[in-house]
């Protein structure tokens, strides 16, 4: 984790947020022992399948001997190795494996006496690198690159290997838009794999007794920066390269704050509040697609965000600029309670899965008002720490009444 990201300043002294970032930060640190790269790695044995790379503003689909540009490009292209002059095929590897880890991919072919890596990866200066080693004795091995598309991709030879040990290496990689010395200097396959891996490797870990919860850490951290296109945290790599609103306050949001990606977590949701700033909050939808934001529940869950934003941040500019965003919608649905029952008649789409599950009416409207009296809770905590204790004392009454409205609808009391 770059600790330089973590502590931009936005808040004065004393404030929650900076408590609470602080103590997020001393914990991060805290925690930060190197984990051995076995313990946040998956195995398969007998088998290649297809892994995804890329520094978010990327991302790459990789097999052993193939790669494809998701975004960021639509460059693709495959390896061709010839052995004394004649073209081995990598696909008919005999024995093959292939090892998963949070930033990377890596396989292994063995193709008769010869043995095969291929390595992929990416880093914050290159959208995509892909190292590779032959070990083929002391014949002459030679990698070329059948590619088209953009990004250009460049080869050339790894860094030289020990006299007399057979190993051959070759790197492909996107041109950075600005030479660095970090970019530019040669390094090993393993250097590579060490270099794609290591900002998972300390930062925000577990150590419990189940091994798989602890991989699981590294992994999501490793979604999250491939899933952050620098504008925006996408709640889908492949079909929607946006975010719903109950996807960033439920995960994305509270993901991304907990491991030191504040910046990023800030953009998503400064975008999201965009989004509602543009729209009309009687229409009860910001896009076309009203289970993307706009909903009694989507509403909850951006308000969430924006408040754990601040907890966290202390930004106290940030939070005013949102809550006068939010208001207005916060106030549409409240009118959609005419009678004072403490229910909302919801009437847009809260959530586009729910037909799969075939949940019955019942079922979304309680899960909408649910999420909309703590909605009620979140803003009344907004406007006690923005100093509007009258606003706050209506809102917590508001809740009060929504709290009832729930419990007669599950007793059926509501009629």
């Amino acid at each position: 984790m770059s600790t330089s990201r973590a502590t931009t300043g936005r808040k004065q002294a004393g404030r929650p947020g900076n408590r609470i970032r602080s103590w997020v930060l001393a914990w991060l640190l805290g925690i930060s022992a190197a984990t051995p790269a076995a313990a946040t790695s998956l195995d398969y044995t007998g088998q290649t399948p297809e892994g995804l790379v890329g520094n978010g503003r990327t991302v790459v689909r990789v097999q052993h001997e193939r790669f494809q540009f998701h975004e960021g490009g639509d460059a693709r292209g495959r390896l061709l190795l010839r052995l004394d002059g004649r073209e081995l095929d990598l696909t008919a590897a005999g024995r093959r494996s292939a090892r998963f880890f949070p930033g990377g991919v890596q396989y292994r072919l063995q193709v008769g006496d010869v043995r095969v890596e291929v390595l992929h990866g990416a880093t914050e200066d290159a959208g995509y690198v892909m190292a590779v080693r032959v070990h083929a004795g002391h014949r002459r091995a030679d990698l070329a690159l059948d590619a088209q598309g953009t990004p250009a991709l460049v080869m050339q030879p790894g860094q030289a290997q020990r006299r007399g040990s057979g190993a051959h290496e070759w790197l492909v990689r996107t041109t950075p838009p600005v030479a660095t010395p970090q970019a530019t200097t040669g390094a090993s396959f393993d250097a590579w794999r060490e270099r794609f891996e290591q900002p998972y490797r300390s930062g925000l870990l577990l150590r419990t007794p189940n091994a798989r919860v602890d991989r699981a850490v590294p992994f999501n951290r490793f979604l999250l920066d491939l899933g952050f296109n620098g504008r925006l945290h996408v709640c889908e790599l492949f079909r929607w390269r946006d975010v719903w609103s109950r996807d960033l306050g439920s995960g994305l949001a509270p993901g991304a704050l907990l491991s030191g990606r504040f910046d990023a977590a800030r953009r998503t949701v400064a975008y999201d509040l965009e989004r509602h700033a543009r729209a009309d909050p009687r229409g009860l939808k910001v896009t076309e697609d009203p289970s993307q934001g706009g909903s009694a529940e989507g509403l909850a869950w951006l308000t969430q965000a924006v408040w754990r934003d601040y907890l966290m941040t202390g930004d106290r500019p940030f939070l005013q600029r949102a809550a006068a965003t939010l208001r207005p919608w916060l106030q549409a649905w409240l009118d959609r309670d005419p009678d004072g029952r403490g229910l909302l008649v919801d009437d847009t789409e809260w959530m586009d899965h729910s037909r799969f599950f075939l949940f019955p009416d019942g079922a979304r409207v309680l899960y909408s008002n649910a999420l909309f009296t703590g909605l009620l809770g979140t803003f009344a905590a907004i406007e006690r720490e923005l100093g509007d204790a009258a606003a706050a004392q209506r809102l917590a009454g508001l809740r009060q009444r929504f709290v009832a409205g729930l419990d007669a609808l599950g007793t059926g009391a509501e009629g």
